[in-house]
């Protein structure tokens, strides 16, 4: 199991445990906006504001699922370190306790140690992308991508953190139902995996439905194979039909959220079976999701029903994110061929393994073509993390299926199995031919240098910057301008000072308009009078940069504070290109300055 962890550790974050200092010190650039944006929480956490505001102004309201980066904040704030390091090792961790388990329970399925290196190799299978398009990933419309699991994995952001424990709770379900243990224990284990899906609600949207999606899949199409109910079967087949005739109409007058909920309408038939005959423990689990869910759930559906206009514009500019392409068919063959293989040996031999393989085949088409049936909820997304899931259940269920007598599935309480044996080494070969026929992807991406670039929030320069703008935290409403050469998201990293920016599709500041001028103002003539209104009373300025907009107040500007760097200014992904005016090497001063 420890090999499997750091197999999966030197796999996934190379780049960060040997970036030629501290490991994990460093953050990675690749769609840093982003992963900067969501920073910006932990880093008004770490400096003592806990509120639920727009993180870089302060003010407006913050309706993101914020929980997992609260929590990155506090851990800063609590151990004196960077929210940059508190955010990688936290999702290390939780990745590591991930795929210890995973390994753990391959083994026990298996019965063979070696089975522990299905666990990492679960996370490395690609998209194919490199036959498709000559790359690690398939770009689709707009910002759509197809990618294997290291591309959400390696980013140790919430949705990295919401499939790892979304995958432990899978882990919990099978240590429950398919190994021998108590009722009592079976209880018990089931209601912490319930749990454990509740509490990704509030970290991340996307990972949170795609679990409950998946997870009600299983249950209710393991009642209905077991008890053999093919007239229910048919019926929940008729439902998904429905919903992609019946969605968009729904969507039209419920909207998106009540559409995600009515997209569980085709597993209802199962789960009602279950509720019937063992109603307490259903109650008892889904009370446990959905008291853990609900905090993030109430907070959006009260935010949706005042009207707030930032989930208006985010409901409304998910638009060309679908994958309904034929280089999806291509990206799902790896993983959705050995899962159609695994269905076909054990749909009469064990109904859980053929309810789980099923379940990954129908969840992860049905929800990656949300905005087919009216949800529209960043369809792409579904599809990245069904596809990491899907990937475990395939190694969960090889492994299930390898533990058995002969290579035939048994039950989990040790009954005898079916006489007919499964043809176990075919499946494995195919399964692992596939997995190998996408490393290329692997090694395009591991090679990439944009993928391997990083932010090091520990440079003179950086600390230069928290030192003087961290000055600007007043505790009044004043807002900090950085030049031209300073990027406002490391600004806010490392300083933690209310800035006069914000990310449009994140959440957005009381008065959006004032800020919308300065930033506007900033790539061309500042005046004191959009400054002003947008409440900017100060600028924090890099003496290796050229005076810009500077120039325009310059004669307005009181220094509070300064401090000196010497290394040439790292520019990283958002900073203004070739604002750099300074030789390389040459000592450079950070200025803080008052705006009179």
């Amino acid at each position: 199991m420890l090999a499997a962890v750091l197999l999966h550790a030197v796999v996934q974050w190379n780049a960060l445990l040997f970036v030629g200092d501290a490991p994990f010190s460093h953050l990675r650039t690749y769609a840093s906006p982003d992963q900067l944006g969501y920073m910006a929480i932990s880093a008004d956490v770490a400096h003592g504001n806990w509120a639920r505001v727009e993180p870089y102004t302060e003010t407006g309201l913050n309706t993101y699922p914020r929980l997992y980066y609260t929590l990155i904040g506090a851990l800063a704030g609590l151990f004196h370190i960077s929210p940059v390091l508190a955010w990688n090792l936290t999702g290390a961790l939780l990745q590591s306790v991930m795929v210890g388990g995973l390994a753990a329970l391959l083994v026990r399925l298996s019965g063979r140690r070696w089975a522990a290196l299905g666990a990492p190799l679960a996370f490395l299978v690609g998209v194919g992308g490199w036959l498709v398009q000559g790359s690690w990933r398939i770009t689709l419309e707009a910002h759509a991508v197809l990618w294997g699991p290291y591309g959400v994995l390696t980013i140790l952001n919430a949705e990295a953190a919401g499939l790892s424990i979304g995958i432990g709770a899978l882990i919990l379900l099978a240590f429950a139902w398919l190994t021998p243990r108590t009722p009592r224990t079976r209880f018990l284990l089931t209601v912490a995996a319930a749990a454990l899906v509740g509490v990704t609600a509030n970290g991340q949207t996307y990972s949170f439905l795609m679990l409950v999606y998946l997870v009600g899949a299983i249950v209710s199409l393991h009642a209905l194979i077991s008890g053999r109910r093919w007239v229910l079967l048919g019926l929940t087949g008729a439902l998904l039909a429905a919903m992609y005739a019946l969605g968009p109409l729904a969507a039209g007058r419920l909207g998106q959220l009540p559409t995600l909920v009515l997209g569980l309408t085709p597993f209802l038939p199962g789960i009602a079976v279950i509720a019937v005959r063992h109603l307490r423990p259903t109650l008892a689990t889904a009370g446990a999701c959905a008291a853990l869910a609900a905090p993030q759930i109430l907070t959006t559906v009260r935010d949706l029903g005042s009207g707030d206009p930032f989930l208006t514009y985010r409901v409304a500019s998910n638009k060309n994110l679908g994958v309904m392409f034929p280089e999806t068919a291509v990206a799902m063959a790896p993983v959705a061929i050995p899962l159609l293989l695994l269905l076909v040996v054990t749909w009469r031999r064990d109904p859980k393994l053929a309810a789980a393989s099923l379940a990954g085949l129908v969840v992860w088409p049905y929800g990656a073509a949300n905005d087919v049936w009216g949800a529209n909820a960043e369809p792409y997304r579904f599809w990245i993390d069904l596809l990491v899931v899907a990937s475990v259940i395939v190694m969960i269920v090889l492994a299930a299926l390898a533990g058995a007598p002969d290579g035939r599935p048994g039950t989990p309480d040790g009954g005898p199995a079916p006489r007919r044996p499964a043809p176990l080494r075919a499946v494995t070969a195919a399964t692992l031919a596939l997995y190998a026929l996408t490393l290329p992807d692997y090694a395009l991406w591991v090679t990439n240098p944009g993928m391997r670039a990083t932010w090091n929030p520990h440079t003179p320069r950086a600390q230069a910057v928290a030192a003087t703008a961290s000055r600007a935290d007043d505790g009044t409403s004043a807002l900090l301008l950085p030049d031209r050469c300073l990027n406002s998201q490391t600004v806010k990293v490392t300083s933690g000072a209310p800035l006069a920016y914000y990310r449009l599709g994140m959440a957005w500041p009381a008065d959006r308009a004032a800020v919308d001028r300065v930033m506007g103002q900033t790539r061309k003539k500042l005046t004191l009078a959009a400054a002003g209104e947008a409440g900017v009373r100060y600028v924090v300025a890099d003496s290796a940069c050229d005076q810009g907009w500077l120039a325009d107040v310059r004669d307005h500007l009181d220094e509070v504070t300064s401090a000196d760097y010497t290394p040439r200014p790292d520019l990283i992904e958002g900073a203004a290109p070739g604002a750099s005016t300074a030789p390389a090497d040459a000592p450079q001063r950070i200025t803080l300055y008052r705006l009179r």
